[in-house]
């Protein structure tokens, strides 16, 4: 109980803005399978994080969000007229992902955010089995886990030697 209640306050915006990263660069694979109108909103959702994070900008109210989300949902089945499948599954996950960021300020949320990026991982994985995707996955996961590490770690460090832990993994 006590090393749950450290681990919220320690929460701070910096393992936020890092989680934005985090899912920015996971949904770049996506941009070239899913409708442009997608990755656009992810994008919006993402840079309203980051402003709410850095500027201060208020977050949206919950029933907007719940709204936006549904909006997304009703869009997605009407492009790939239904919501199963890898296509239509993706372009979901990219949008609730990065809608999901916009609720994102607890211990618990960051974590979920966390396992959503490894299974935006595994949808492009879907679509693609490149050299290119082999090498961005290895680094992303080296990166993701990195962030869990991070996440967990009671005194975070902010220098490369941050890596050493997941390198000898």
């Amino acid at each position: 109980m006590e090393n749950a209640m450290s681990r919220e306050q320690t929460w701070d915006k910096n393992i936020q803005l890092l989680l934005v990263a985090i899912i920015a660069f996971n949904i770049l694979p996506h941009m070239a399978d899913i409708p442009i109108w997608t990755s656009a909103i992810s994008y919006f959702f993402l840079a309203w994080k980051a402003l709410a994070l850095t500027r201060g900008l208020a977050r949206p109210p919950r029933w907007l969000l719940w709204s936006i989300s549904m909006a997304c949902s009703v869009g997605v089945f009407f492009e790939y007229k239904t919501i199963l499948g890898h296509e239509a599954a993706s372009a979901l996950l990219v949008t609730l992902a990065s809608a999901k960021l916009l609720e994102t300020n607890r211990y618990r949320d960051a974590m979920f955010v966390i396992f959503t990026a490894f299974f935006l991982l595994m949808a492009h994985l879907l679509n693609s089995q490149s050299l290119f995707s082999t090498v961005f996955m290895a680094l992303d996961v080296l990166l993701i886990t990195t962030l869990m590490f991070q996440l967990h770690k009671q005194e975070r460090r902010k220098s490369p030697r941050a890596f050493r832990p997941v390198m000898k993994m």
